[in-house]
C-alpha cells in the first residue's frame, strides 16, 4: 500500500531541512531558523502543538531522535568556536550517540553517563552516521572521501572498521540501514544512492540516477519524490507535485504515509486515504505534554 495523494501541512518562512516521525504520532521537524516544530497525528487532521529555539550559534548539521521519542540531539558547524559536528545518530538502546566529525573523527559519547570515545575512522570529514536498528553496538559512517564503513564499538580494538565498502567517486551525504542488519542505504553526493549487502559489503548493487530522476536532492530544477523497489531498481511511484526542492521525508512506521519538507518551507503529507486532511495551527492544551 503506497501513497498516492497529497497535502500541504505547513508553510513557514524559513526554509526546513530535517522531519522525523516520533513515536505516539507525533512529528518533529528543524529549520534554518533553529526552530524545532512538534506536530501530533490527529486524522485527518496533522496540528501544530509548539515550538522551541535551539540555543546556540553555529549552524546546525544534522539531528537525532532517541528510539523512545523522549529525546533529541542536533550537531552544529564551528559552534561556540568548536570544530564542525556533521552527522549525528542515537544507538538503538538509546545509550549512545555516535557523532561524526570533521577530520575523520567518530565520537561516541555517553546519553545517561558522563562517557566520551573518540577515534580517527576516516582521512576526512564524515558526513554520515547511521545506527543499526537491530545491534545497538552497530554503526556505519560515510565519507566526504566515498567510503562507507561498518563499526562494533564493543571490538577491543575498535578503531579498526569490521567492513569498508569500495570507494564510491563521490562524497557520502546519508546513510540509512534495514531493521534486519542485512542492506544498507547511502546517497552520494546528490547525484546516486547505493544499495549495500552488508554481507558484502565490498560489493553493491547501484543505482546512477539521471539528472532529472534523482531523489530528494537540491537542485534548480523541478524535483519528485520518488519511490523505489530496492530489489529491481524500477520506480513504483512518483510524486510530481513538488516543485521545489525536496531536503527531507520520512516514512510513518506504521502508516502508509510519507512526509516530506523542503526550502521552500513547506511540510507535505502523502497519504493513500487522507484526502480531506485539513491543517489547524491552533495551540491546544489538549496536546500538551
Amino acid at each position: 500500500f503506497l501513497p498516492n495523494r497529497w497535502i500541504d501541512v505547513d508553510r513557514l518562512n524559513s526554509s526546513l531541512f530535517r522531519c522525523e516521525h516520533l513515536p505516539e504520532e507525533k512529528l518533529v521537524g528543524i529549520g534554518q531558523e533553529k526552530i524545532l516544530r512538534l506536530y501530533v497525528r490527529r486524522p485527518p487532521l496533522y496540528q501544530f502543538v509548539y515550538e522551541t529555539r535551539i540555543p546556540n550559534n553555529g549552524f546546525i548539521t544534522d539531528f537525532a531522535c532517541g528510539t523512545k521519542g523522549d529525546q533529541l540531539a542536533y550537531a552544529t558547524s564551528n559552534a561556540y568556536g568548536i570544530e564542525a559536528y556533521f552527522a549525528i545518530s542515537y544507538t538503538m538502546d538509546d545509550q549512545y550517540f555516535v557523532i561524526g566529525r570533521a577530520g575523520g573523527h567518530i565520537s561516541i559519547v555517553g546519553v545517561d553517563e558522563p562517557t566520551h570515545y573518540s577515534f580517527e575512522a576516516h582521512e576526512n570529514d564524515i558526513k554520515a552516521i547511521c545506527c543499526s536498528k537491530a545491534n545497538p553496538s552497530l554503526f556505519y559512517s560515510g565519507c566526504a572521501d566515498g567510503f562507507c564503513k561498518m563499526w562494533d564499538y564493543r571490538a577491543p580494538n575498535n578503531c579498526i572498521p569490521l567492513s569498508t565498502s569500495c570507494r564510491n567517486d563521490y562524497s557520502i551525504t546519508h546513510i540509512d540501514s534495514d531493521s534486519y542488519d542485512r542492506y544498507i542505504v547511502t546517497t552520494s553526493g546528490g547525484v546516486k544512492f547505493d544499495i549495500w549487502d552488508v554481507r558484502r559489503f565490498s560489493e553493491n548493487i547501484s543505482f546512477n540516477m539521471q539528472r532529472n530522476q534523482r531523489i530528494n536532492l537540491l537542485d534548480e530544477i523541478p524535483l519528485f519524490n520518488k519511490v523505489f523497489d530496492i530489489i529491481t531498481g524500477g520506480i513504483v511511484r512518483e510524486f510530481r507535485k513538488d516543485c521545489r526542492e525536496v531536503y527531507d521525508c520520512s516514512w510513518h512506521p506504521n502508516q502508509n504515509e510519507i512526509v516530506t519538507v523542503s526550502v521552500s518551507s513547506l511540510i507535505e503529507c502523502k497519504n493513500k486515504e487522507w484526502l480531506g486532511l485539513a491543517f489547524r495551527n491552533k495551540l491546544s492544551d489538549h496536546f500538551h505534554k
